[in-house]
């Protein structure tokens, strides 16, 4: 797992140097604002340099509150960050996380694939989680998000409270500890699960839950960073298992026959 060194430090170095600029931009414009008005009244020349030092703070501040940093995580890697609140995300390889660098009213960042969220409780500012399909909103817990292109999206809560808000249909769901939502061809369903199993895949374990073809192959490509060769419209059962993250080809081997498919090492082709 690869820790950013550009989380909270990098980004507090980056306000720091964009204040200090802005802050000698506005020492040059007193200066020039005083020697323009030196024949004028004291008065006018005070209130020209303070009007002009409260529009570029105010500058300074609409460029912390909506200055954005995107994150983008490589397949058969992982990475792990500190929001500026507080908060940890671990993210899996090929998610895409984007955050504000300061966190103002709300506490709003959106994602594309899956990260597992450990999120500081403040009651006066929630915390939302942005995807295609929905939005997450919680005050303080820890859950799993998995959202990639192509798949059911899922939210699974290992502590505190969750509210799900479906883009598609409005609908709301509140989950406790130990559900899952799994939204599918614009379907939802809240399931039970062992939360101890929660975002297996920090811990280098690779889970497959009733998975077409599809799906395995979008999983092992995703987490080892492979190519696949498969056939059109692969028939095969659904697969159930899971894996210490070790040898791609074991693993391949192991559900080729599981399905009753081939596997061509040679070429990493799959065939019925």
């Amino acid at each position: 797992m690869k820790t950013p060194n550009s989380s909270t430090s990098a980004t507090n170095d980056e306000i720091s140097e964009e204040f200090n600029k802005l802050i000698n931009r506005i020492d040059k414009y007193e200066d020039a604002l005083l020697s323009k008005q030196q024949n004028k009244p004291n008065i006018m020349r005070y209130l020209a340099s303070a009007a002009a030092s409260v529009v570029l703070l105010l500058g300074v501040y609409f460029y912390i509150s909506t200055a954005e940093t995107t994150l983008i995580v490589a397949n058969g890697e992982t990475q792990e960050l500190i929001l500026p609140d507080g908060s940890s995300v671990i993210l899996n390889g090929g998610s895409q996380f984007t955050y504000k660098r300061w966190f103002s009213n709300n506490r709003e960042v959106t994602l594309k694939g899956e990260a597992f969220f450990d999120v500081v409780k403040n009651e006066g500012k929630t915390f939302t989680v942005q995807t295609e399909q929905f939005k997450v909103v919680v005050l303080g817990t820890s859950f799993n998000i998995k959202a990639y292109e192509g798949i059911a999206e899922q939210v699974s809560l290992k502590s505190g409270k969750v509210r799900v808000e479906l883009e598609n249909n409005q609908s709301t769901f509140q989950l406790s500890p130990g559900e899952r939502l799994v939204f599918n061809n614009n379907q939802a369903n809240v399931v039970e699960y062992d939360k101890a199993q929660t975002a297996l895949w920090r811990d280098g374990i690779i889970e497959f839950n009733n998975a077409t073809p599809t799906e395995v192959i979008q999983i092992i490509q995703r987490e080892f960073n492979v190519q696949l060769n498969a056939d059109a419209n692969l028939n095969a059962s659904l697969f159930t298992a899971k894996f210490k993250k070790t040898d791609v080809n074991d693993l391949i081997k192991v559900w080729t026959k599981t399905c009753d498919l081939k596997y061509n090492p040679a070429d990493m082709r799959i065939t019925k």
